[in-house]
C-alpha cells in the first residue's frame, strides 16, 4: 500500500461487517479512533441486507488481511503492527493476540477445521498456531523474502505460502516442504487452492495469474489478461471460477473449464486488492484503493451494492461461512412438558425486551445458510408427545409443508455455550452430508420459544426414522423368539450399513470423524430388511492433523487415543465401531462373552471384525472401507423367514 495516504501517526484498526453475508472488510490506513459497534437485538431471521454489524479495534496500525474461522466463530485479522488478532463474532471481543511476528502480518488462514491458525510475515517465516491454546505449532523458515500469502488445501494436509518469485508447500503432518514452485517472474502476491484441493492459483506483480496441478505440481495454465499487478485470486465454492483482482482497477473472471475470461469488472476506480466469493457462489467481492466495497451477482455480474464505510484504502474482504435465511419474521412456540406447540396469536409479537442480547448472538454465530433455511410457517408441530429428551432438550414429531414426517431437535430453552457449539456444529457438518445411511437433515429455522422466558433458539429439521435408536431395536429382537435366526441377520444387515455409512465420511475431503458412534447415535428404519442411519453429529468434526485434541464421546465407546487426548483420527472412529459389535453380540461391553455367542455364521465374523478394529495401536486397525469390505462378505448362511421386530412406542435418545 502507499503509506504517504496515512495521515496520522496513531493509527486506529477498522473492521466493518455487514449482515446478511457477514461480509468483512478492513481499512488498510483508518487514522481515526473507531469504536465497537453494538447491535440491536430483534424478533427476527437477520439484520437487513449489508448493514453494518460492528466496527472492531485493537490494531495499533494498518489491517493486511482478515479471515473467519470454518464455523464463523472466529475472526482473525494480521496487522501492520506485527500481530494477529483473534475476535469472537458471537461478542465481537479480542479473544487473543499473537505477538510473535517481528514484522508486519501480510496474511492469515485457518485450516479447514478451525484447529490451526497459520500467518504470513514481512520477516520471511510462516507461523501456525493451535486455536485450541493459541501456543505457537511450528515456524516456516524456508522464505527469503516477505511472505505475502498463506492458504491451507482443503484436507488440511498442505500450507501453500508466497514470496518473492516462488510458491512453497508444506506438509502439515510433519511442516516439511513439499515443493517450491519458481514459475514467476516476480513477487507473489496471493495463493488460493479450488474447493477439491486438485488446483493451486498464484497471483504475482508479474502480471499473471499462474494455475497449478497440485497432483504433479506442474503449470496448468497462464492468465495474462491483467495489465497490472495482480493481486487477489479466489476460486467459487464449486471450483468452476476464478477471480482476479490487479492494480489496473479490474476484476476478472474466468471459468476454469476452458480458462477462458467470463467477464471483466470495472466498477473500480483504483486497484482492486481483494476479491472473495460468499458461501454460496452467488455473490463476489471486492474491496479497492478507492474505499468502498462492491458487490457483484455472479449470475448476471451486475452491482448487487457498494458499501462506502470505508474513507480508505481496504485491502481485505471475506465472507462469513454462515448466510441468513430468507424469512424475515419468527414464530412463537412454546415448549413444555407435553412438547411443542404453535402459540396464542395473543404471543405472537414479541418486543426486543422479551430477548436477552445473548441469544441473537448465539444464533448469529451459528447462522443459516440460505439453502438450509426453512420457513416457521411450514413446519406443523405434531401431537404433544415427547420422543426423546437429554441434556441438550427434546426431540419432537412433525410434518414439513403438510407432506413429510420431520424430527424437530429442540434446545433448551436458554443456551449454554455447549450445547450452542454442539447444534452449530450439527448444522455445519450436515452441509456436507448426504447419504442413504446417515440421518437426512432437511434444513433449520429460527423459533422464539416461549417456554417460561421466551429465547430465540435455533432449530434442526432432521429425517423421521421410524424404528428408534439401535439400543432399542436390538432390546424388541433380542425378546423374539426367532432372535438367534433372523434377529443376527438384522443386526448383521444394520451394522453394515452403519461400516458403510461410516466410510462415506472418511473418504469426505476433508474426512468427517463422527466420535460418538454408539448404538443411541444410529437409528433404524423398519423396513425388510431393516436399514441403519448414523445420527447425531454434535461432537464431529474434521479430521486434523497430528496434534493433540479435545477427549470428546461417550468413555465406553471410546478410543484410547481420544480418551488419553492424544493426536487422533479415523481410527478413533472404527475403534468405536468395534465396541458397538461387541455389545451387538453379548449385550453389553464384555468381549470374554463373545465365545458364546458367536461361534459361527454371521456373528463369528463380526467377532473376526471387532477384533480388527479393537487394536490397542490405532496404526493397526482397518480403514472403515476394509471393514465395510470384510463385511460385505460374510460366510455363508441359512435363508430363513424374515421377521420384523415388535412395533412399540419409539422413544429417541439425544
Amino acid at each position: 500500500g502507499n503509506a504517504s495516504t496515512a495521515s496520522s501517526s496513531r493509527m486506529a484498526f477498522q473492521i466493518l461487517l455487514w449482515a446478511l453475508c457477514a461480509l468483512v472488510s478492513v481499512d488498510a490506513y483508518a487514522d481515526v479512533p473507531l469504536r465497537q459497534m453494538s447491535h440491536a437485538v430483534a424478533t427476527q431471521t437477520g439484520p437487513e441486507p449489508f448493514t453494518e454489524v460492528a466496527t472492531l479495534e485493537g490494531h495499533t496500525s494498518w489491517v493486511f488481511d482478515v479471515v473467519f474461522n470454518p464455523d464463523g466463530g472466529l475472526l482473525a485479522s494480521g496487522s501492520f503492527d506485527m500481530t494477529v488478532k483473534v475476535f469472537a463474532t458471537s461478542t465481537w471481543t479480542e479473544v487473543t493476540t499473537l505477538t510473535e511476528h517481528t514484522d508486519w502480518v501480510r496474511s492469515v488462514a485457518f485450516n479447514p477445521d478451525g484447529g490451526l491458525l497459520a500467518s504470513g510475515s514481512f520477516d520471511k517465516t510462516v507461523k501456525v498456531f493451535a486455536t485450541s491454546t493459541w501456543t505457537e505449532v511450528a515456524t516456516l523458515t524456508e522464505h527469503t523474502s516477505f511472505v505475502y500469502s498463506v492458504a491451507f488445501h482443503p484436507d488440511g494436509g498442505l500450507l501453500a505460502s508466497v514470496s518473492y518469485k516462488t510458491v512453497t508447500v508444506f506438509a502439515t503432518s510433519t511442516w516439511t516442504e513439499v515443493t517450491t514452485l519458481t514459475e514467476h517472474t516476480d513477487s507473489v502476491r496471493s495463493v488460493a487452492f479450488n474447493p477439491d484441493g486438485g488446483l493451486l492459483a498464484s497471483g504475482s506483480r508479474d502480471k499473471t495469474v499462474k494455475v497449478f496441478a497440485t497432483s504433479t505440481w506442474t503449470e496448468v495454465t497462464t492468465l495474462t489478461e491483467h495489465t497490472d499487478w495482480v493481486r487477489s485470486v479466489a476460486f467459487n465454492p464449486d471450483g468452476g471460477l476464478l477471480a482476479s483482482g490487479s492494480g489496473d482497477k479490474t476484476v476478472k473472471v474466468f471459468a476454469t473449464s476452458t480458462w477462458t475470461e467470463v467477464t471483466t469488472l470495472t466498477e473500480h476506480t483504483s486497484w482492486v486488492r481483494s476479491v472473495a466469493f460468499n458461501p454460496d457462489g452467488g455473490l463476489l467481492a471486492s474491496g479497492s484503493s478507492d474505499g468502498p466495497v462492491k458487490v457483484f451477482a455472479t449470475s448476471t455480474w451486475t452491482e448487487v451494492t457498494t458499501l462506502t464505510e470505508h474513507t480508505v484504502s481496504v485491502d481485505s474482504v471475506a465472507f462469513s461461512p454462515d448466510l441468513w435465511g430468507p424469512e424475515s419474521s419468527v414464530c412463537v412456540y412454546v415448549v413444555d412438558a407435553s412438547g411443542l406447540s404453535v402459540a396464542d396469536p395473543s404471543v405472537e409479537s414479541c418486543s426486543e425486551g422479551a430477548f436477552q442480547s445473548s441469544d441473537m448472538q448465539h444464533i448469529m454465530t451459528i447462522g443459516i445458510h440460505e439453502h438450509w433455511f426453512i420457513k416457521p410457517s411450514d413446519i406443523t408441530p405434531g401431537s404433544k408427545s415427547i420422543l426423546g429428551s437429554g441434556s441438550f432438550g427434546i426431540v419432537v414429531k412433525g410434518m414439513l409443508n403438510h407432506a413429510t414426517e420431520v424430527a424437530i431437535k429442540i434446545p433448551k430453552t436458554r443456551f449454554q455455550s455447549r450445547e450452542e457449539f454442539q447444534l452449530a456444529n450439527e448444522i455445519r457438518l450436515f452441509r456436507h452430508i448426504r447419504h442413504s445411511n446417515i440421518v437426512l437433515f432437511h434444513g433449520a429455522t429460527l423459533m422464539v420459544i416461549n417456554g417460561g422466558s421466551p429465547c430465540l433458539s435455533l432449530v434442526l429439521f432432521l429425517e423421521w426414522v421410524d424404528g428408534g435408536n439401535f439400543g432399542e431395536y436390538m432390546q424388541q429382537l433380542r425378546s423374539n423368539a426367532v432372535f438367534e435366526a433372523d434377529g443376527h441377520a438384522f443386526a448383521y444387515k444394520i451394522l453394515l450399513d452403519v461400516a458403510r455409512g461410516m466410510t462415506y465420511l472418511h473418504k469426505l475431503t476433508p474426512v468427517i470423524l463422527h466420535l460418538d458412534l454408539k448404538p443411541a447415535n444410529i437409528l433404524v428404519e423398519k423396513s425388510v430388511p431393516p436399514k441403519g442411519k448414523i445420527t447425531d453429529f454434535g461432537l464431529s468434526r474434521f479430521a486434523r492433523n497430528s496434534l493433540p485434541q479435545p477427549k470428546v464421546g461417550t468413555e465406553k465407546y471410546m478410543a484410547p487415543e481420544v480418551a488419553q487426548r492424544k493426536p487422533y483420527g479415523p481410527a478413533a472412529d472404527v475403534f468405536s465401531f468395534g465396541r458397538v459389535i461387541i455389545w451387538t453380540i453379548t449385550g453389553e461391553l464384555c468381549p470374554e462373552l463373545i465365545s458364546s455367542t458367536s461361534s459361527k455364521g454371521l456373528f463369528q465374523t463380526l467377532d473376526e471384525v471387532a477384533s480388527s478394529c479393537l487394536e490397542e495401536d490405532s496404526h493397526m486397525r482397518p480403514h472403515f472401507f476394509q471393514v465395510y469390505d470384510r463385511l460385505t462378505t460374510p460366510p455363508p448362511t441359512t435363508t430363513t423367514k424374515i421377521v420384523p421386530p415388535l412395533t412399540t412406542t419409539t422413544m429417541i435418545v439425544l
